[in-house]
């Protein structure tokens, strides 16, 4: 879904952190205890900021249980443990390196990437959770990436634009704007600009206001979807998305100004 080289421009920082915040849960900034071993010898036993830990073990004989007995150690100071066995860490990488191509969309390596994780699953381990859905970079979608790009295949069509806008009391609190090429890959990565207009008011007026500013440079638009902060998290966080935006739209805490066909038809039933 994601062109090799997606352009990311013009974003608002405040936007962008918010969205982050909201839609991308991060490894790098939780606390927790790595061990590498080779073959079973601990070659390193630490927590990531250097705290005094228990170690209820002092080889590794089986990854999994060996990572929930160090995880329950110390479950007050860790979000969770990581026990990588040396030479299939270093095997997983260099396949990762080489199945790189220049003409790869990036999300789609990144999800070929964490599904070749899942092969390693006896040396790339986490606890609690599998490494494939705790390391990284994960999105909180409530979705498969294969049901996100379905949603794109059935509701957006190529070669326009999709404008999206979260609300907080009356104010902007995110926003953003992708455009999609013909083959309905996403080419650009934006959001509004503050400095054009302030995006005040009702949930109505912001997103006539996004939608105008959007016309001007991304036009056509084909969908814009707009919510109140609150709405947004519940969506998100829904694992049965359809019923969920009817549920939110009939509720109207959440609109769908413009639909595509496709959209409007399951609006219909409401």
């Amino acid at each position: 879904m994601l062109q090799a080289y997606v352009e990311m421009i013009d974003i608002e920082v405040s936007h962008w952190r918010n969205l982050q915040a909201l839609m991308l849960d991060s490894a790098k900034g939780k606390n927790k205890i790595i061990i590498l071993h080779d073959k079973g010898v601990i070659e390193k036993f630490a927590h990531n900021d250097g705290r005094d830990i228990n170690r209820p073990i002092s080889q590794i004989s089986n990854a999994k249980e060996d990572a929930r007995a160090v995880y329950e150690a110390n479950k007050d100071c860790v979000d969770f443990v990581m026990i990588l066995e040396r030479s299939a860490s270093d095997d997983y990488f260099r396949r990762i390196q080489d199945a790189w191509t220049v003409n790869d969309d990036i999300d789609e390596y990144v999800n070929r990437a964490f599904r070749l994780m899942g092969e390693y699953d006896q040396d790339i381990v986490t606890y609690p959770g599998p490494a494939k859905e705790q390391l990284g970079l994960q999105w909180r979608l409530g979705a498969s990436y294969d049901a996100i790009k379905g949603a794109v295949e059935s509701f957006v069509p190529a070669e326009s634009t999709v404008v999206i806008g979260i609300c907080e009391e009356e104010s902007l609190w995110a926003s953003l704007i992708l455009r999609f090429d013909e083959d309905k890959r996403i080419d650009i990565i934006t959001s509004v600009d503050l400095m054009d207009r302030s995006f005040e008011g009702s949930r109505d007026q912001i997103a006539k206001d996004m939608l105008e500013w959007a016309a001007k440079k991304y036009d056509p638009i084909s969908l814009g979807l707009f919510a109140d902060l609150p709405s947004a998290r519940e969506f998100l966080k829904s694992t049965n998305k359809v019923p969920t935006l009817l549920e939110l739209v009939k509720r109207k805490k959440l609109s769908v100004n413009p639909a595509t066909p496709e959209l409007s038809s399951l609006l219909a039933n409401i």
